[in-house]
């Protein structure tokens, strides 16, 4: 018998944020009870993200209008930020078109100065789609995949540049710095949002539960 202490942890948290619905909460315990009988962690996950998946999708179906308004205002709020903040990097970096010293740009092209100013962009958007009142975890996670679906665009200019980065170590910041653009958007957008969501909503529900079962289920084995 394999520990409730040793399940997959971060398998378990993406269950408790992203199943919705009654049967949330009795599917992780049977989850776990599964696991500590002795299935695997590929298992766990496997099992996990399709529940997750599924859960999500029909959540996102019954509740269409919902999620285009989120979506709508986490884009708007990013439009705002970017005409706010967006002339800033610039202003700042390069007043008489000088670049930064490579110790404060290890990005090149002002990168790092772009994501100071971007990286809290992208969090309020996703702390303003966390507001919402219904499914705010889930509102929060159309709009993040929206986001990475559109920054999805660059995936060829990426491999390109792997391909160069082997023959090239010139090419390495300019590699980081879009890697960066296709991971850290989305990324900050689920961050400030789920932080919102569960200071605004509590918590999600299943660990009290889940920890009494453990104890349980130890008490049972000894």
């Amino acid at each position: 018998m394999k520990s409730a202490t040793g399940s997959p942890s971060v398998a378990t948290w993406l269950l408790e944020r992203f199943t919705f619905g009654s049967g949330g909460e009795s599917l992780i315990g049977d989850l776990l009870e599964e696991y500590r009988s002795g299935r695997s962690r590929a298992w766990y996950w496997r099992q996990a993200l399709t529940a997750v998946v599924m859960s999500c999708a029909v959540e996102l179906r019954d509740n269409g209008l919902l999620v285009l308004r989120a979506v709508t205002a986490g884009w708007a709020a990013l439009y705002l930020g970017r005409f706010l903040f967006g002339s800033w990097p610039e202003m700042l970096s390069s007043p008489f078109d000088r670049r930064l010293p490579v110790a404060f740009d290890p990005l090149g092209h002002n990168g790092f100065i772009w994501w100071v100013f971007w990286i809290p962009v992208t969090l309020a958007s996703g702390c303003a789609v966390g507001r919402f009142r219904r499914r705010p975890r889930l509102m929060v996670l159309a709009f993040s995949l929206s986001v990475l679906a559109w920054e999805l665009r660059m995936l060829p200019w990426i491999f390109s540049l792997s391909a160069d980065v082997l023959s090239n170590a010139r090419y390495v910041p300019y590699l980081a710095s879009n890697l960066a653009g296709l991971i850290l958007p989305p990324a900050s957008i689920l961050l400030g949002g789920l932080c919102i969501a569960a200071r605004e909503n509590g918590s999600p529900g299943p660990r009290r539960p889940l920890t009494v079962s453990c104890r349980t289920q130890n008490q049972r084995e000894v």
